[in-house]
């Protein structure tokens, strides 16, 4: 609610509603968090586990409200640098030292959940880094990614002929008026939720 904006420094969102139809609704909550943002306040963008791709019309909305044009495509990671970290079926990781700017401060590189569903985002969804965007985190030199046809037209309409070869942007930061926009094309929840 504005309410609750205003008091507020920065906003995650980690979960939207599934739906296929954008509403009149999710219009009017895309249009108030970029006031806030514009405003001075910051919004943090990630990826879920329960994300499904014809359901996923409020994020990719959000996205564009906020100059962010998202990539549905397939990231190929290091094999030299993806190990299997648990017995779970999503439980592949990828290490990548490709951390830049403030959040790079004592950080020698992370771990990535790099299994890759695109009917469902499992892993990582990448952004084109147009300016004024600064990436912060990229998948290494050793990485790639390529186009993906959903077959779902809203969609495709967008998808690029090539892929990125080496550098692929997971993470990025934003101004916008007087706050911040940042995104991150990972799902942090496997990571914290099991030992």
């Amino acid at each position: 609610t504005p309410k609750l904006l205003k008091q507020s420094r920065m906003v995650a969102f980690v979960g939207y509603p599934s739906r296929c139809e954008l509403t009149p609704k999710d219009e009017a909550i895309a249009e108030l968090v970029k006031e806030y943002v514009e405003a001075g306040g910051g919004v943090m963008l990630a990826q879920n586990s329960d994300q499904i791709l014809d359901r996923m019309t409020l994020p990719f909305y959000m996205a564009e409200k906020l100059g962010l044009n998202l990539l549905y495509e397939r990231i190929i990671s290091d094999p030299a640098k993806t190990v299997k970290a648990g017995s779970w079926e999503p439980d592949v990781y990828t290490y990548t030292s490709g951390v830049f700017g403030p959040v790079a401060a004592n950080v020698g590189g992370v771990l990535y959940q790099s299994r890759v569903d695109m009917y469902t985002y499992a892993g990582v969804l990448p952004f084109l880094p147009e300016s004024p965007w600064q990436v912060v985190l990229h998948a290494g030199p050793n990485s790639k990614s390529e186009p993906y046809l959903s077959g779902l037209d809203d969609l495709d309409k967008k998808s690029r002929k090539q892929g990125f070869n080496g550098n692929i942007p997971l993470a990025g930061v934003r101004e916008l008026g007087r706050g911040r926009v940042a995104y991150v094309g990972l799902q942090s929840d496997n990571i914290f939720r099991r030992n």
